[in-house]
């Protein structure tokens, strides 16, 4: 592998996943068996929901990482939680996940949190979307305080079609949120497997984020549903988005959300030969 590669691999990771190790620190040394540099830890058991996780343990988590070379990032809680909630005790609930993730990542030298904005179920009419919209900036608001004041940047991240109706699913929607917080501490993750489901332009997607990016998902899928497949597996042209990114000039870490070990090798050496190109 040429020295470019060698840089690329360590801007690449891989995010935790149900099922994927028995132990944190199992998952830690095959990320670093595979050469990459990063390592996205997502709240939820069985391995970092942040309440499970004593204050020995993070403090053990961070040397974990140092051994390896793994810069973390961690992903907030995400199962049942529902930041733009209409019902407001699911919303206050789902801040305190976010808020302990923020925590969290404070304890284990993470800089980035990553979070999902929210939803509208899809049984009510669509015009109740805006007042799903206002509780999540509202939310988001509040979250960004505790950021600020652990010098954590919350990343907000665009979602996939599907039957509930997203609160952040276009860029001019992921762009409006960034702009309403306005602060340094509220940037974006650009997922590329979510924004495909909705056919639209990834490219003009990438160079209308780039300014607010600081966290980029990998994963494919054939434009219909948010299958999480291997690269390569569907219609996603990577090779034209890493080509956009470059142009942007984004620095920053490309994440890999496969379940799958083999699905994690096969799209590690998808993205060394598209590099390498």
């Amino acid at each position: 592998m040429n020295s470019g590669n060698d840089l690329f691999m360590r801007r690449l990771g891989i995010a935790t996943y149900i099922g994927c190790a028995k132990t944190l620190e199992a998952f830690f040394q095959r990320c670093a068996n595979l050469g990459v540099g990063f390592v996205e830890v997502v709240c939820e058991k069985p391995l970092a929901l942040p309440v499970d996780v004593s204050s020995l343990e993070r403090k053990q988590i961070r040397e974990t990482l140092t051994s390896y070379a793994l810069t973390p990032i961690v992903h907030a809680s995400y199962y049942d939680v529902n930041i733009a909630s209409l019902n407001p005790q699911i919303g206050t609930a789902s801040m305190q996940q976010i808020q302990e993730a923020i925590i969290f990542a404070a304890d284990i030298d993470a800089t980035i949190v990553d979070l999902h904005p929210g939803n509208l179920p899809g049984d009510y009419p669509k015009r109740f979307l805006q007042q799903s919209w206002n509780n999540l900036r509202k939310q988001l608001s509040h979250l960004i305080k505790i950021a600020e004041n652990l010098q954590v940047i919350v990343s907000v991240e665009n979602k996939q079609r599907e039957r509930n109706l997203q609160t952040i699913s276009t860029m001019d929607e992921h762009l409006a949120i960034i702009r309403e917080i306005s602060s340094k501490y509220c940037r974006a993750t650009f997922d590329v497997g979510h924004a495909n489901t909705y056919s639209c332009n990834l490219n003009d997607y990438a160079r209308g984020i780039a300014p607010h990016l600081v966290n980029v998902h990998l994963h494919d899928n054939n434009g219909t549903k948010d299958e999480h497949l291997a690269l390569g597996q569907g219609d996603i042209n990577f090779k034209s988005v890493l080509k956009t990114l470059d142009a942007v000039q984004y620095s920053g870490p490309f994440i890999l959300e496969v379940k799958s070990w083999v699905g994690l090798q096969r799209s590690i050496r998808t993205m060394t030969k598209l590099v390498s190109k």
